[in-house]
């Protein structure tokens, strides 16, 4: 990956302000569809919980735990769909649990989010799933998992949305997957525009962010990776895409970034940053409609 080094992309990241990050750690940003919403896991004493912050006048504000869902374990790794009324999130270690990890939901009704639930086999297994993404119009759903009948010892998998809702039983993206880790998918709207996590294809160093492209006989295309500086040295987190296809929102420990800081100890904190994507790694735009009953 030499020639990366020599040949950077345009990357000019800006860290969101106090009213997303603080001296805790923050990553694994999520949106809604309009972009008003950024819901995103924080680690306070060791306990991750949800945060969500929504824009005014251009600034995201001070950001409130999601009370009605967060609890006394540890939930994270969320994903909110277009109109922020489904939250899909990890919980590890649940009285109700499948396996050591699995996928739960919430829905937002009568103003109020409803108690979680275990989405249950075969999305869940007596492995690990975590890290969902939702399809803009909901009928796909991705994850990471461990499970048996993977390429390596994370993958991302995917399942179905069937006529009567429930879940399909998932196919590994055998297209993406390598003998190493792949993890942190997200679906953008467009549905034809994947990016994700990896350290089995070649890269930077640690964790990079690749896209794939779905082409017109279902396959998913080589992956690319994001390049440099979107990649350093140092491990990318979860990377998200708006509606408009070039605003993107992703975690990083990196502390050469603009506002980037150091941790207590040897490993730099987590921090949400949000910056330009370059034409050439952009999905499709959508334009979502909200629709009222």
């Amino acid at each position: 990956m030499a020639e990366a080094f020599s040949e950077p992309v345009p990357f000019d990241p800006q860290r969101l302000g106090p009213g997303v990050n603080t001296p805790a750690q923050e990553y694994l940003p999520s949106l809604t569809a309009e972009a008003n919403t950024l819901v995103f896991t924080r680690v306070v004493n060791g306990q991750e919980d949800f945060y969500v912050s929504t824009k005014e006048n251009g600034e995201w504000q001070r950001a409130l735990p999601l009370e009605e869902v967060n609890t006394p374990f540890n939930e994270g790794a969320q994903a909110i769909s277009a109109d922020g009324k489904t939250l899909l999130f990890t919980a590890c270690n649940r009285p109700d649990a499948v396996g050591r990890c699995d996928l739960y939901l919430s829905e937002f009704k009568n103003g109020k989010w409803t108690p979680v639930r275990n989405l249950g086999e075969p999305v869940n297994s007596r492995a690990w799933e975590s890290q969902p993404s939702l399809s803009g119009n909901g009928r796909e759903l991705y994850f990471a998992s461990d499970r048996a009948g993977g390429r390596g010892e994370k993958d991302i998998w995917v399942s179905s949305r069937l006529p009567d809702g429930r879940w399909s039983q998932p196919r590994n993206l055998e297209e993406i997957n390598t003998s190493g880790d792949e993890k942190t998918p997200f679906i953008h709207p467009d549905g034809q525009t994947l990016y994700f996590m990896s350290e089995g294809h070649p890269g930077m160093g640690g964790f990079d962010l690749f896209y794939s492209r779905l082409g017109p006989n279902g396959k998913w295309g080589k992956p690319v990776n994001l390049g440099y500086p979107i990649n350093g040295p140092g491990d990318e987190g979860l990377l998200v895409i708006a509606l408009d296809g070039k605003t993107a929102y992703f975690a990083s420990n990196r502390t050469d970034l603009p506002g980037g800081r150091p941790a207590d100890g040897p490993v730099a904190d987590y921090d949400i940053f949000t910056f330009e994507l370059y034409p050439e790694a952009r999905p499709q735009p959508v334009t979502y409609v909200k629709a009222r009953v």
